[in-house]
């Protein structure tokens, strides 16, 4: 069987994966916008919103409030493909789509982007 655009990945998507995990450039822009002390405390939760993203999945409209949670602060911290891939995960939870890629696609994003951003954090 073969997936198709509603089963695939994201991450496996080129235009996902062409996404930065982190961009520094949209970063140093937050930073100039708000302050480096309001740029590290929002660093700072979306760090924290990640260790607890998206443990279980078992509960779609959970998986949908912690996606549309993360996608904007991911955007302005400019974490891209995170930022892309839970506007997929958000859309696909709330049209009852399926879960069972997006979710281990959005893990390992999460993760990457987790890891891009810990030596950021000061």
């Amino acid at each position: 069987m073969t997936a198709d655009a509603s089963t695939a990945p994201r991450d496996e998507d080129p235009r996902l994966a062409a996404l930065p995990v982190h961009d520094g450039r949209k970063f140093a822009d937050t930073v100039d916008l708000v302050g480096e002390d309001t740029a590290k405390r929002l660093l700072g939760r979306l760090i924290e919103q990640l260790e607890a993203a998206f443990r279980t999945g078992e509960d779609r409209a959970a998986t949908a409030r912690e996606a549309h949670a993360l996608i904007s602060t991911c955007g302005l911290l400019g974490c891209d493909r995170l930022s892309e891939a839970c506007r997929d995960l958000e859309e696909a939870a709330l049209a009852g789509l399926d879960l069972e890629t997006r979710l281990p696609a959005a893990r390992r994003i999460r993760d990457l982007t987790a890891a891009a951003l810990l030596p950021l954090r000061g």
